[in-house]
């Protein structure tokens, strides 16, 4: 009787399932009263029915876990905003007019009931997995066999563009070391003398070629080397269970790795270092004897070390990681605090002393302010471009001390701010401080612009179908042309394989794969956003907020990411990509860490 009753709720919010995926992405006229839904055909109605079946799965003997359903809501809300922004830059898709409201109103209803859903399965699949022992099942399976398996996919996509992409960072960084460009501190100092030491080596052997193939080497060893770590971990973790293999599968078919790993920028190690550190912590965490091994101290500030000097942001995350750490410790009584706690602090000493003495040394001019100023500028930039009659001759001269007010509305763009940070008058402090005087009076009077700005600027860090309108999906398959800047042509790095072998290469990774249903969405960096706040949400939960210390990291890098110049860029989210799947072990584990507890307790009484 339940079930009849229940019956035409389900049928509702599968219907709202089919219009959300289904609906049309066109604003609806205020004027036509017709709302004409799209044409039902069998996909539809075999959606239709899937979905009920789903539902009438999950409703018939499981209550609805609310948790999971305010997540799932949050996500449609996000998407939705995603959606409007990407088609319109502003909110029209979601109140345009009443009927837009209404459409909003079902998809959100519709996308939040398939979210549930899918989240259901997803994490009723990984709990199981995690406890079901595969080992007499699938003998062949094991740590060696996953490696080769990465290595299989991984070395024709390396391979096919040799000696590797030199892309616009790469000669930027080459040219400031060979003095064809003033070196300042935008780019770290590390990569930049390493990119000019091996770019150098290889004009030494006769063929820069060879310098860019030492760096291709560089970056194959790092990465390959934090992802083989990875798997080691999670066979710590899950032994004889299929998470390692699920792990193997991740990193083996998602493009972005081995296009990463023969992606000369600084980057590609970046994100290696990130996830080394990230399995550092885990082995701190899950062995109170780690940390004591003189070797693995050394790696620990090695570590620490190379994130600061390979992101200009590092040095933040290793203070915030450092310092969560060792509060942690400490409440926890741990032994390992001083150790800790010395090597954080040394790591950030040494990273301070390196900066400062080849600052002087090699007389770096600092970069621009405007780098951590995005938001702001970009917030100006669109008051400018869309309320001009509001501004006063008081802001616009104040505007017009930093940036060039009176074209700052034609070079706005909301996906990146580049145009606008690059057109830096001045960036002394009292110039800044007339500024942001203006900048506050103008959001006071219309805040919903600078909220819009903000949006739009980041939303592609949690859309899930999107990818960055100026980078694209974000892979580098073409060396920056020789030109004046940044390739002037002293450094003469180009192809071994020719255009048509490249060009083949790059349609299959460039389109043919987006296409595929599920493994296209691999390029958009929402989806591992909504994954890793997921896992958070499971921990919070549980209230295992130790446990979070291990998300610091890719918290810090999604951070990052919104505050950076680029909206929706997956590259600058690939310590987050790469993190994920030791993550999703990590909240595996301490999932089965509490049922043990709570098993043991209960036996107890």
């Amino acid at each position: 009787m339940m079930n009849f009753i229940r019956f035409p709720f389900i049928f509702f919010l599968a219907l709202s399932s089919c219009y959300a995926i289904f609906a049309p992405v066109k604003l609806i006229n205020s004027h036509n009263w017709v709302y004409q839904l799209p044409q039902t055909n069998i996909s539809v109605s075999v959606t239709a029915l899937g979905i009920v079946y789903l539902y009438w799965i999950f409703f018939k003997n499981n209550n609805i876990k609310l948790p999971l359903a305010v997540f799932s809501v949050l996500l449609s809300i996000s998407h939705l905003v995603g959606r409007s922004f990407d088609l319109f830059d502003n909110f029209s898709y979601i109140w345009f007019n009443s009927f837009q409201l209404v459409n909003s109103l079902v998809c959100l209803i519709g996308f939040s009931a398939l979210f549930y859903i899918f989240f259901n399965l997803i994490l009723s699949f990984f709990y199981k997995i995690a406890s079901t022992n595969i080992s007499s099942k699938f003998k062949f399976l094991n740590f060696k066999f996953d490696v080769v398996f990465v290595l299989l996919f991984w070395l024709p996509v390396v391979l096919v563009y040799l000696p590797g992409t030199a892309g616009f960072d790469t000669f930027v960084m080459a040219i400031m070391w060979n003095g064809d460009a003033t070196w300042t501190t935008h780019h770290p100092i590390l990569p930049t003398i390493i990119t000019g030491l091996m770019l150098d080596l290889g004009e030494l052997l006769g063929n820069v070629n060879l310098g860019a193939g030492l760096l291709l080497v560089l970056n194959f060893f790092v990465i390959f080397l934090s992802i083989v770590l990875t798997l080691r971990v999670c066979y710590d973790l899950f032994p004889k269970t299929l998470i390692p293999h699920i792990v193997a599968l991740y990193f083996a078919v998602i493009p972005l790795f081995p296009m990463y790993v023969q992606t000369l920028y600084k980057d590609s190690l970046n994100f290696a270092f990130t996830l080394l550190l990230t399995i550092c912590i885990i082995k701190l965490l899950t062995d109170e004897l780690w940390i004591k091994n003189i070797k693995n101290s050394f790696y620990l500030f090695i570590l620490i070390v190379l994130v600061c000097l390979y992101r200009n942001t590092g040095i933040y995350l290793v203070i915030v990681l450092g310092s969560s750490l060792v509060f942690y410790l400490l409440k926890q009584n741990s032994s390992q605090k001083i150790s800790v706690a010395l090597i954080f602090l040394f790591g950030l000493f040494s990273v301070f002393m390196f900066n400062s003495i080849f600052i002087s040394s090699l007389s770096l001019k600092p970069g621009s302010r405007g780098e951590m100023l995005s938001i702001p500028f970009q917030q100006t930039a669109r008051y400018f471009r869309d309320k001009p009659n509001e501004i006063s001759v008081e802001e616009f001269k104040a505007v017009d001390l930093v940036l060039p007010a009176a074209k700052l509305g034609q070079l706005y763009k909301p996906y990146i701010s580049d145009p606008v940070k690059g057109k830096l008058k001045k960036g002394d402090l009292q110039s800044l401080s007339a500024y942001f005087k203006a900048w506050w009076s103008m959001g006071l009077k219309n805040p919903k612009v600078y909220i819009s700005a903000t949006i739009a600027g980041t939303y592609g860090y949690f859309y899930l179908d999107n990818n960055n309108k100026f980078f694209k999906n974000g892979l580098y398959t073409n060396i920056t042309k020789v030109s004046k800047f940044p390739n002037n042509g002293h450094y003469n790095v180009t192809y071994l394989f020719s255009s048509k072998i490249r060009n083949t290469a790059t349609r299959f990774l460039n389109h043919t794969i987006q296409r595929i249903p599920l493994l296209g969405m691999v390029y958009y960096p929402g989806v591992y956003t909504w994954a890793m706040l997921l896992m958070i949400g499971v921990l919070v939960q549980l209230k295992s907020y130790g446990s979070l210390i291990i998300f610091i990291p890719s918290v810090m890098t999604l951070l990052f990411c919104i505050a950076s110049p680029v909206n929706g860029s997956v590259r600058y989210m690939l310590p987050i990509v790469a993190s994920i799947p030791i993550l999703l072990a990590w909240t595996l584990f301490d999932i089965k860490q509490k049922q043990r507890i709570n098993c043991y307790k209960s036996s107890i009484h």
